[in-house]
């Protein structure tokens, strides 16, 4: 009885200690209340959707993965209420338990555009405020430290500025800042500014960019950065959409594609580069058509060294969301090497490549995710984790409200199509996500 009851205790503690792979969230058809779920794998690489694993949430949330100072995995919900500092929850995936997170607030921090990590330090970028904060992770606190706030002559003539992206290289913090005026869809943009910073927030260089820049990525010491080049075109592309090259060490910037330049059936702006290692290179082209809703996407694959010399190389998948007439405003992707798969939100569905496939995606739908998708994350794995030989499937369990939000303990509907309720309210709500 003894060895039967240690056996399966050590089964729990290992199904515990592994780890779920994609994180997502979701609001209900009327955008007042979501929920968050996993997608986890296991042995044989067999995908199970989990939804409502965390209730509660208000209508505007992002996702998030990062490592802690102690290099373990954690999960970060950050929820958008106007005028308010972002309520964030913070979550150990290991532990199981998705119902007590770590309940922070962060001044000025509205509307997270992103988090990267340098050590014990966790930074984040905020969209409304153009800021950037430093928080101290030591022993699972999360306590602002520091904050810097992108300043630009700009401002003074109209423009709004924004934090859009943020990601760590070395010893240094990279902020990827936009400028823009004017009314939706008719937006005015200057060149974005990518702002290095050392690890405490002071101003080290810059460097002009693509104008309304939207992501970047790290790769063998260079920062890659995809600019959908001022606003977005409904019915059309932006022909100054681009993806250009960083040198961090001096700042220098490289133009490596220009949709000006594509052939003549070119009908995209670019919207991400994601590096799979040393070998792959994947590119994430679309634009909207005139209904403001529908997004019509493709991925390309090209090699690393290829990507250097502007070969965006062969069409890999095409990204449209069918099932809901490509409806959605989420519309980015994300490599997850321990399961060498690459994660795509594709609208109102998650969409999942074998990177060495034929461009056949395993898609999660509404459905299955229990609402209209708002944001998905690959979720980091332990620094000193290798991949893991299984994944538990967890087990939905309720969050409170979180304090100074104006989150909801309802669940999400399981929406499928979203109709008319998502027919009005969509082409207000993506203003600030996808165009600002």
């Amino acid at each position: 009885m003894k060895k039967l009851c240690f056996a399966l205790l050590l089964v729990l503690c290992l199904s515990f200690a592994a780890s779920a792979n994609v994180a997502f969230t979701v609001v209900d058809n009327f955008y007042t209340s979501g929920t968050a779920g996993l997608v986890t794998s296991d042995a044989e690489g067999t995908l199970t959707t989990t939804k409502n694993v965390v209730t509660g949430l208000n209508g505007d949330h992002n996702v998030y993965s990062f490592n802690n100072a102690a290099g373990k995995s954690r999960v970060m919900i950050s929820q958008y209420t106007m005028n308010q500092p972002d309520t964030v929850w913070i979550y150990d995936p290991s532990l199981g338990d998705w119902a007590t997170p770590i309940e922070v607030q962060w001044a000025d921090m509205s509307n997270r555009r992103g988090v990267a990590t340098i050590d014990s330090s966790l930074y984040a970028i905020a969209y409304d405020n153009p800021k950037v904060v430093k928080v101290d992770m030591t022993n699972e606190t999360y306590t602002q430290t520091a904050s810097y706030t992108f300043t630009s002559d700009l401002s003074g003539a109209g423009y709004n500025l924004h934090g859009e992206a943020i990601l760590a290289e070395g010893e240094y913090i990279y902020a990827l800042f936009t400028a823009e005026k004017g009314a939706f869809p008719n937006f005015e943009y200057a060149p974005s500014k990518l702002v290095k910073l050392d690890a405490s927030l002071n101003v080290v260089a810059s460097a002009n960019v693509g104008k309304n820049a939207v992501k970047m990525a790290a790769y063998n010491g260079k920062i890659y950065v995809s600019s959908i080049g001022g606003s977005q075109l409904y019915g059309d592309y932006n022909r100054g959409s681009a993806i250009e090259m960083v040198d961090p060490a001096t700042m220098a910037v490289t133009e490596l594609f220009k949709a000006s330049d594509m052939p003549a059936d070119w009908a995209y702006d670019f919207r991400e580069v994601v590096f799979r290692g040393d070998t792959d290179a994947f590119i994430l082209a679309g634009a909207y058509a005139k209904d403001q809703m529908t997004f019509g996407g493709k991925i390309f694959k090209t090699t690393a060294a290829e990507i250097q010399a502007g070969n965006i190389g062969e069409e890999f998948a095409d990204t449209t969301d069918t099932s809901y007439m490509g409806m959605g405003w989420i519309w980015e992707m994300n490599y997850d090497a321990l399961l060498d798969k690459l994660v795509c939100a594709s609208g109102f569905l998650i969409a999942i490549y074998d990177p060495d496939g034929d461009g056949t995606a395993e898609e999660i739908d509404s459905k299955a995710m229990g609402g209209n998708l708002t944001s998905v994350g690959v979720i980091v794995a332990d620094k000193d984790v290798e991949k893991p030989d299984q994944t538990p499937t967890p087990t939905p369990t309720p969050t409170p409200t979180p304090q100074g939000s104006s989150g909801s303990s309802s669940s999400s509907c399981n929406a499928g199509f979203a109709g008319i309720a998502l027919l009005m309210l969509l082409p207000v709500i993506a203003v600030r996500r996808k165009n600002k």
